[in-house]
């Protein structure tokens, strides 16, 4: 079963855990639902159980909390 790992990302301190959603869908309708602090966000796709590494993951775009929009 594949899981999507979404990951929060700051400059020079690395990522942190945002939450592990069913869909890539589901990760993108979370994302839109909020604001953000971070620098960067992706997701990883992994079976479940396998680790996961960020630097392997799919950027994706989200709004900050100041209201600036992150792109891909």
């Amino acid at each position: 079963m594949q899981v999507f790992t979404l990951l929060g990302g700051y400059d020079y301190e690395g990522e942190t855990l945002v939450g592990v959603f069913g869909s890539e869908q589901s990760v993108r309708k979370h994302v839109e639902s909020k604001t953000w602090h971070y620098d960067s966000m992706c997701f990883v796709v992994s079976e479940i159980g396998e680790p996961v590494e960020g630097g392997d993951g799919q950027p994706v775009s989200f709004t900050r909390y100041n209201g600036e929009m992150v792109g891909v």
